[in-house]
Formats: structure tokens, sequence, C-alpha cells
């Protein structure tokens, strides 16, 4: 297995069965992750989601194939887990 930088491994701790997910784009520029306790229809609500960069995840996650009108949704790749 090789190694998540902090912030990245940090991130996907908070996460069970909701995957990350970032409006849909072709050059996404954030990437959010449902903080524990919310339910993912709690999308527009800021305090049910954290923010982060999608440039620094980019290398570490690759989508699941999964999209909505308002998000497409990520996962850890697979050397990573």
């Amino acid at each position: 297995m090789k190694t998540l930088p902090s912030i990245i491994a940090a991130a996907f701790a908070t996460v069970s069965d909701e995957l990350p997910s970032t409006y849909p784009s072709k050059n996404p520029r954030w990437i959010y992750f449902l903080r524990p306790g919310h339910k993912p229809n709690e999308l527009m609500r800021d305090e049910a989601w954290d923010k982060f960069r999608y440039d620094e995840f980019e290398p570490y996650v690759e989508k699941t194939g999964k999209i909505t009108p308002v998000a497409v949704y990520y996962r850890l790749r697979k050397e990573y887990l």
C-alpha cells in the first residue's frame, strides 16, 4: 500500500459509506467530504461538508461512475486502499 499525504488520509478517515464528490466540471476546483452525522441530501448546506482543493486529491482519487446533476463521485485509487 502506498502512503497518502496526511491531509488526504485525514479526509478519507472521515468517510464511511459516502464517497467524496465535486460539482460536475471538466476541471473541478473543489472536492467535498460529507461530515460524519450528515446525509448526502444536505449537499447545499455548508456545515455538512468539508471542502478541499481538488488538485491536492487528483493523483489519489478516481471517478466511481456515479454522477448526479449536482455531483461527480470519487473514491481512493486501489493502490491507496
